[in-house]
């Protein structure tokens, strides 16, 4: 009995610790970015965290916690390249804790905005590999996610990259999830203006030729590729046989009045005849048979173009004022480079069509242009293709104008 009682004593006066881990991380600050907006996007981050641990010892009435942290700062860069969709994330530690952080994965869009213009961003499992050199929190870093994964907003991104943001939200509908199609064109569509049974390319590269001046042409396109000044205070109806100008597919608004927001599907200049081109032909495209993510089903189609081509689009701008002008394209393995002018200036902003998959661009930030009421032009055009692209085609989803303030 006296044993039984000793033993139960010194059971109750054992201490039992009961250890508690966490990881604090501020939200990472975006310090700048580059690149283009639905392309490669990369942007420079920084952020502290704070890894605190405690121990909680118990025993006969009493019970004593002890706690302990160590603190680091990190500093790295965070990208997503449209083209092969792969998002990286590279953190450098300094601090208590001492190291580096790579994490990887393939994204449908880029996983560090809130709100990507494709739609939200779904990625396959995040590589993480880690070299700390001290502190001794491994297993924390090489947690499976991203560190800075949707802390930034679209408008976020498009000021740090000295891009225009839209004086006026988007409508508030969600944006369209990008749609792509694993492979060849489905039976039965087209993409490339052929006919596809479900083997082979999305379409077959046009043979016909560029536009007469096809010397001309390509001096101005070598200009262009160059940044020369010349080429880009030359419009491109200088360029261009003369050829009467179509009506738009607005209304007439020849009465000025407050500047608004435009969105334009593709397909309406097309039907309307508010388009001229100076090689190949536009037509409307019916884009079911390749998902959901074009507004209204269809695109513009331009084929049968080639380098130096031009197509001209043609809107009535109800008020004078300077606007924000993006434009949403679609991406297939056939589809070529582009250049654009708005009202006869240059955008430094050029696209390239080419992807593996049929898939939407999300919006192309064009820059912020001064327009005067009335008709208005927007000129593409074809500056090449990527050498991994077996055409020239261009299919134009809609165009949207934001008001951006008055013209100086």
């Amino acid at each position: 009995m006296y044993r039984n009682r000793v033993s139960l004593i010194l059971a109750m006066s054992l201490w039992f610790a009961q250890p508690a881990f966490g990881l604090q991380c501020s939200s990472p600050t975006l310090k700048a970015a580059s690149g283009v907006i639905s392309n490669k996007q990369s942007y420079k981050i920084t952020g502290d965290c704070t890894y605190t641990w405690s121990e909680i010892k118990t025993g006969v009435g009493s019970h004593t916690t002890t706690s302990d942290s160590l603190s680091f700062s990190y500093l790295g860069s965070a990208s997503w390249d449209r083209l092969t969709g792969e998002a990286v994330e590279t953190l450098k530690f300094t601090g208590d804790s001492v190291g580096v952080r790579d994490a990887r994965a393939i994204c449908s869009q880029d996983p560090f905005l809130k709100d990507p213009p494709g739609g939200p961003a779904a990625c396959g499992a995040v590589k993480v590999t880690a070299k700390v050199e001290s502190g001794g929190i491994y297993n924390l870093l090489v947690q499976g996610q991203f560190w800075a994964a949707k802390k930034l907003s679209l408008a976020e991104a498009q000021a740090l990259s000295n891009l225009p943001p839209p004086s006026q939200p988007p409508p508030a509908e969600k944006p369209k999830v990008e749609q792509a199609v694993a492979g060849n064109s489905p039976g039965g569509t087209t993409v490339g203006g052929v006919a596809s049974t479900g083997a082979g390319s999305t379409g077959t590269a046009s043979t016909r030729s560029p536009p007469q001046d096809v010397a001309g042409r390509a001096a101005v396109i070598e200009q262009m590729q160059r940044g020369s000044g010349a080429a880009s205070r030359q419009p491109m109806d200088a360029r261009r046989v003369a050829q009467p100008a179509a009506e738009s597919p607005q209304r007439a608004a020849r009465v000025t009045g407050p500047a608004t927001q435009m969105e334009i599907e593709g397909e309406s200049f097309v039907t309307s005849g508010a388009t001229t081109v100076n090689g190949g032909q536009a037509r409307v495209q019916q884009m079911a048979g390749f998902g959901s993510g074009w507004s209204g089903g269809a695109q513009l189609f331009w084929s049968g173009g080639a380098t130096g081509a031009v197509l001209d689009l043609f809107v009535d701008v109800p008020a004078a004022s300077k606007y924000a002008v993006e434009i949403y394209m679609t991406r297939a393995p056939d589809y070529g480079q582009l250049q654009f002018e708005i009202d006869g200036n240059k955008s430094t902003v050029p696209f390239d069509g080419m992807a593996p998959q049929v898939m939407t661009s999300g919006p192309v930030q064009l820059g912020t242009f001064a327009l005067q009421a009335g008709k208005r032009q927007l000129s593409l055009m074809i500056t090449g293709k990527h050498a991994q692209a077996t055409g020239y085609y261009v299919g134009i989803d809609k165009l949207r104008l934001y008001p951006a303030g008055p013209i100086d």
